[in-house]
């Protein structure tokens, strides 16, 4: 399977970016800078970056194969 599906009920990450915009600023030696361009991101549907503000949500959770 290559990609995925987004039905309600599913477990989905979804990130929403400004193609034109997006930049990093982390080097090997200094790590601890966010992504640039990052506008929307949902992880299990909860906005845990929204018009480019971290929320402080944490929803992320482990999936196990079957």
């Amino acid at each position: 399977m290559t990609g995925g599906v987004l039905k309600p009920g599913f477990k989905a990450d979804i990130a929403v970016f400004d193609y034109w915009n997006i930049d990093y600023s982390s080097a090997y030696g200094d790590p601890h800078h966010y992504s640039k361009g990052m506008v929307h991101v949902l992880v299990n549907g909860v906005p845990v970056i929204l018009n480019e503000q971290f929320t402080g949500e944490r929803p992320g959770v482990v999936l196990r194969r079957r």
